[in-house]
């Protein structure tokens, strides 16, 4: 079988080739996958003006809790952690998962808090993890191959 993103899918006219959309609950996405930035120099007022139209709050604050989680964890680009932050209704939800490299040990758990305290809100989620035995999991990461 074959995974690929619906939204490419989608845009290549191809909406019949998609047998089957994967559930939050069964696949959690890579921190901040599917986001878009837009970089500009901090000293360039005028195109920061121009791109600030772009800032859509409950994504960069829900992209801010991922990327406090993956800190908040010491994991990085090897290690088998996901997380997916939903703003809604007021509050923020980070749901987040880590696994060992072969998936025979996996951890689920989230977090609610302030769409306002993000990062707090990721840092608490890595916090919880780490008292589950989540740094074992990820040490073991480094060495997977």
């Amino acid at each position: 079988g074959v995974v690929l993103a619906a939204a490419a899918l989608l845009r290549l006219g191809w909406e019949e080739k998609i047998a089957e959309y994967l559930p939050i609950e069964h696949c959690l996405p890579a921190v901040g996958q599917g986001a878009l930035a837009v970089e500009v120099r901090g000293e360039d007022a005028k195109m920061c003006e121009l791109v600030a139209v772009l800032d859509h709050g409950p994504t960069r604050q829900s992209v801010a809790a991922e990327r406090a989680f993956l800190q908040g964890l010491g994991g990085g680009c090897q290690a088998p952690i996901a997380a997916l932050g939903v703003v809604a209704d007021g509050s923020l939800k980070l749901e987040g998962m880590v696994s060992n490299t072969d998936g025979s040990k996996i951890l689920w758990a989230s977090q609610e808090g302030s769409p306002g305290a993000a990062e707090q809100v990721g840092r608490m989620l890595a916090h919880n993890f780490l008292e589950m035995g989540a740094g074992e999991l990820i040490a073991g990461a480094g060495q997977w191959r």
